[in-house]
């Protein structure tokens, strides 16, 4: 009788295939659970909450006490570590936030110095932070005023939603969403601002947390 050799190869390739695929659940599980202890030591249990501060050389159209005020988001623990451990670093600091010319709906935090406008990747190569090491997924909508990475598997850029998101954006991971400082968010995207920078990107201990 003939054996079909082609059949078996393809079964021994597919039971592969499966193996490989569980090793890489099983690696990101883990980098998602080290992500978690690893936050917890530093910052206690969550939530954990940021205030984006702006910078602009209109600084009239950016109110030093009009922060924007991000919750993260606990069921993205690999991704709300990474943003944390580039605010921690201060990398953010003098970078570029502003709309992004195909995509009005949405400002674009990007590693781009903002008086030289050129683009400062090699700040996050050096601090080993140039991306996350998968994308994750999330069971939450990008809503109205959410925040993600932007490429894929993610970073350093990011971006924030404004008050419309296209339907077809919705299903995208968002790790972040705007909680108090919306109207800058408005402002920003309705064109009432030139060239905006980052100041910084501050963790709030729980005696600062802004209740959503």
């Amino acid at each position: 009788f003939l054996v079909d050799t082609h059949a078996d190869n393809y079964e021994t390739l597919e039971l592969r295939e499966d193996a490989m695929l569980q090793r890489i659940d099983d690696l990101e599980l883990h980098i998602q659970a080290n992500s978690l202890y690893d936050m917890t030591e530093e910052y206690g249990n969550g939530p954990y909450q940021v205030e984006l501060r702006l910078t602009s050389p209109f600084r009239k159209h950016i109110p030093s006490d009009t922060p924007i005020v991000m919750e993260l988001d606990p069921f993205m623990p690999h991704s709300v570590h990474y943003f944390l451990r580039m605010a921690k670093k201060d990398l953010w600091k003098g970078m570029t936030f502003m709309p992004q010319q195909t995509e009005r709906h949405r400002i674009h935090a990007s590693a781009v110095d903002m008086d030289s406008l050129n683009r400062q990747d090699y700040k996050f190569k050096d601090a080993k932070l140039s991306n996350m090491v998968f994308a994750e997924e999330t069971p939450n909508s990008c809503g109205a005023y959410s925040v993600g990475f932007i490429g894929s598997p993610g970073g350093p850029d990011f971006y924030v939603n404004g008050r419309f998101v296209p339907k077809n954006r919705r299903k995208e991971a968002c790790f972040a969403r705007v909680i108090s400082g919306e109207g800058v968010i408005d402002s920003i995207l309705d064109g009432q601002n030139s060239v905006i920078g980052i100041e910084s990107i501050y963790f709030l201990p729980k005696d600062e947390m802004v209740t959503p």
